[in-house]
């Protein structure tokens, strides 16, 4: 009989910053029964994934074991977390646990793609725990800028795993959740076999700062501020939502929520009772009427997404509001990695009209929802772990949350997506289990295998050509060229260029390519590339449509 082992399995999230999705599985091997821990997505963008509405983890491996896992579970609401849970549950029929505000959230999601609910079960908090196969799972209240966030403290026969989730060292309660709850350090009570940490701040030095901080600071700006105000933040963070709406309530100011995404996130903190009660919001057609001193918008954007309402009030309107000289716009939230230039465009054009933009720099009126470097290391010290599993950042973060727990006297391992650990040992034991990207494009799920991303690119780099040749009686023929987003240098278009080389290279075959199509649409694909090339320098993709080819 082969010996059970108790594994940990990356298939997003480690390695990267976002769509996170991580298996842990205990039993003989290649037949252990699974949970899963999240199921998020990452956001495309115009540079790497043009024309993309989502990324998604490639849960391949897990398509082919879905008869083995015994249930998911949900650490919290963030989309990086949750967004994927739709396209999980069309191939992996299991329960999925999560608190009450996370739960609301995938109910939503679910009901917009026409699924059934009845999957999600709403959790309690540790103490109590839930049986999902040979797993005892306990949700344990932590910090972090999403209501309702937990960390997961899995226990099995192989021993105990504390995956921390997103977390922070926040000792004020107001923003939903305490990181450092007695549940949570009863856990230092138990043998810890591995402790799975969030990765994201290990290069921040000094400690976190309370949610808390930044009300007195958001109240002073919004007291202050002359003209119409517009504050954007994460819609997730509904504390921040929260607190903003009453610095303007406070203010004098009424207030407009502006943007689906922070609609739904007011609804669900609602519906779920996990926040303080939200001030009166006006809808938009009615504020229109006040005097644009005494509003406040809460927008939808603050990571410069080009349809998000901050990105459209800086183009011009959105809802019938517009921001000139005078009025201030508050950005209150850190950019993410990868999304600098869109937010630059955003604050570039806020600035030619002469609006004022105050970014959060120096922490004034934003602060992380992830633990820094000395609250980590309390963590590590505090849990006393065998083994410490980075997880959740880019593998520059995992390396140096690795250093630091071993400069510390603890046993660490970094892991890959797609990279098995066996967690009692703490050696890799696969390391080619399939992992990778998926995309959502409109309604299609594409595989990142199948090219099409690298095709968007090279179009957006070298542009195209489609040549339409068709053939008549008595070797007569006729061609069309259209080029997209190419232009000559010279007075003759690349159309006429192009059509005059493929011209030239049927009159001078004798008509011999007419037997074979194929060769035919090589050979105009390798002309029309040098014509072009020729001409501009470029090397475009090009694609044919041959017609009445054997008419002779």
């Amino acid at each position: 009989m082969k010996k059970e082992r108790l594994i940990y399995l990356p298939l997003g999230g480690s390695g990267e910053i976002g769509m996170n999705l991580y298996v842990y599985g205990f039993g003989p091997p290649n037949s252990e029964r699974l949970i899963i821990v999240d199921a998020g997505v990452a956001f495309p963008n115009m540079e790497s994934t043009p024309g993309i509405d989502l990324v998604l983890p490639d849960i391949s491996w897990l398509k082919d074991k879905a008869d083995r896992v015994d249930g998911i579970f949900l650490s919290h609401a963030h989309e990086d977390h949750l967004g994927a849970i739709v396209h999980l549950l069309r191939y992996v029929n299991a329960p999925v646990f999560a608190r009450r505000f996370t739960s609301t959230i995938a109910r939503m999601k679910l009901a917009e793609a026409q699924m059934s609910e009845e999957l999600i079960c709403e959790a309690s908090v540790s103490p109590n725990s839930l049986k999902a196969g040979p797993f005892d799972v306990r949700f344990v209240p932590v910090s972090h800028s999403i209501p309702e966030s937990s960390a997961l403290a899995i226990k099995s026969p192989a021993g105990l795993v504390v995956h921390t989730g997103d977390f922070k060292t926040d000792k004020d309660s107001s923003n939903g959740g305490l990181t450092e709850t007695s549940e949570w350090y009863k856990l230092s009570d138990n043998e810890i076999t591995a402790l799975v940490c969030d990765s994201t701040n290990v290069f921040v030095r000094q400690s976190g700062r309370s949610e808390a901080s930044i009300g007195p600071a958001l109240n002073e700006l919004i007291r202050d501020a002359k003209g119409m105000v517009a504050a954007t933040t994460f819609a997730s963070n509904v504390h921040r939502v929260w607190c903003i709406a009453n610095a303007g309530c406070n203010a004098g100011r009424s207030v407009v929520l502006l943007g689906r995404a922070l609609n739904r996130m007011v609804n669900a903190a609602v519906e779920s009772g996990v926040t303080p009660k939200f001030p009166p919001f006006l809808a938009p057609e009615v504020a229109l009427e006040l005097p644009r001193e005494k509003l406040l918008l809460l927008t939808t954007g603050s990571q410069g997404e080009p349809r998000s309402a901050t990105s459209q009030l800086s183009s011009g309107k959105f809802r019938g509001f517009k921001l000139v000289r005078g009025d201030t716009v508050l950005i209150s939230s850190k950019t993410i990695p990868g999304n600098e230039l869109s937010v630059a465009r955003v604050v570039n054009r806020f600035s030619a009209s002469g609006v004022k933009v105050i970014e959060d720099h120096y922490g004034d009126y934003h602060v992380s929802g992830h633990a820094n470097r000395p609250d980590v290391l309390d963590l590590q010290r505090r849990l006393n772990p065998k083994l410490v599993v980075p997880m959740h950042g880019e593998l520059r973060h995992l390396v140096a949350h690795a250093e630091l727990a071993e400069a510390n006297g603890f046993r660490s391992t970094v892991v890959a997506n797609g990279q098995m650990l066996d967690l009692n040992s703490g050696f890799v034991v696969e390391e080619d289990c399939e992992s990778g990207r998926e995309y959502l494009d409109g309604s299609v799920i594409i595989s990142a295998k199948a090219g099409i991303i690298r095709d968007r690119l090279r179009l957006s780099r070298e542009g195209s050509v489609a040549v339409a040749v068709a053939f008549g009686r008595r070797h007569e023929f006729e061609i069309a060229v259209r080029c997209v987003g190419l232009k000559s240098l010279r007075g003759d278009s690349l159309e006429y260029a192009v059509a005059r080389s493929i011209e030239a290279m049927l009159l001078r075959s004798d008509m011999r390519y007419e037997r074979d199509e194929e060769i035919l649409e090589r050979e105009i694909r390798r002309l029309a590339r040098k014509a072009v090339f020729s001409e501009i320098g470029k090397k475009p993709m090009v694609s044919t449509l041959i017609t009445g080819i054997g008419n002779q």
